[in-house]
């Protein structure tokens, strides 16, 4: 453990299930025997700061989190832009220089949380990084290396400040692209080490009461379901009691799961969930 170099992260979540955030980290940090440090009482904000004893449990956590938008090695956080680049150039140049190779493509965005710029502004801000001594050729389309400026505005999308609230600037682990469709599980993008898209095999159902498909694997996080696992809902439309909908997912060979769902004589399916686990 005296070995290990802990790192700050950036944790952002999708704006939504906010209840659900806390316990599902914790879960997963659980299932993987992951320390977290909290710098931050988590809130509800869409964002966490973190630190972690490795890249290695951040890939874990982001691996099995439905709710997590993105990770990030968080290399300065400010409330002002000038407070930020002053942040950046304290920060220790032997842990940048591995991603700064001739090598190593590169490309630096912008992201605006509760806020819209031109591209112009964006473009003025990118080249306001030009003293980091990056080396290597500029590839916008899945560079080894992605280096990322996040401005906050807050989440009262009527009332945006004319300037951030935080600004944060680092190194993206995991970055994902959730487009959630029928029948179409959230593309998964990493700038690193690709995380393998969620094939997803689901029937239609219908209830007012039924779980969205997208929030099945995060209930199994939160259960702590391992490989094999069985997990089952029984918040199903009294219709629907003549119909069983079998529901599973793999993340990967190391991690797939199995739901299934009905409303028919639950005491019956609790046993067998029971005798799975």
């Amino acid at each position: 453990m005296s070995n290990q170099q802990w790192k700050k992260y950036l944790l952002w979540f999708a704006n939504e299930h906010v209840e659900f955030r806390l316990p599902e980290i914790k879960s997963i940090a659980f299932l993987f025997n992951i320390n977290i440090r909290w710098l931050e009482k988590p809130n509800h904000h869409p964002y966490w700061v973190v630190e972690l004893p490795s890249e290695k449990a951040a890939r874990e956590i982001a691996s099995r989190s439905v709710g997590l938008r993105c990770c990030m090695e968080l290399w300065a956080r400010a409330k002002t832009e000038e407070e930020l680049h002053k942040n950046i150039r304290s920060y220790p140049l032997e842990l940048m220089k591995p991603y700064f190779k001739p090598d190593l493509s590169f490309k630096i965005n912008v992201e605006t949380f509760c806020n819209r710029q031109s591209q112009a502004e964006k473009v003025a801000k990118i080249e306001s990084f030009s003293y980091l001594p990056l080396e290597g050729p500029v590839k916008l389309k899945n560079p080894d290396v992605c280096l990322q400026l996040v401005e906050y505005y807050g989440l009262d999308s009527n009332n945006i400040p004319e300037k951030p609230y935080d600004l944060f600037f680092g190194r993206w682990v995991v970055v994902r692209i959730l487009s959630v469709a029928v029948g179409r599980w959230p593309e998964r993008v990493d700038h690193q080490t690709v995380v393998e898209e969620k094939k997803v095999h689901w029937e239609h159902k219908y209830g007012s009461t039924a779980i969205p498909v997208h929030g099945k694997p995060g209930t199994g996080a939160a259960w702590r379901h391992r490989v094999g696992s069985f997990c089952g809902d029984r918040q199903v439309e009294i219709l629907m009691s003549t119909v069983i909908v079998h529901f599973e997912f793999s993340y990967s060979e190391e991690c797939s799961m199995s739901f299934v769902t009905s409303a028919v004589e639950p005491d019956l399916l609790s046993s067998l969930l029971l005798r799975w686990h």
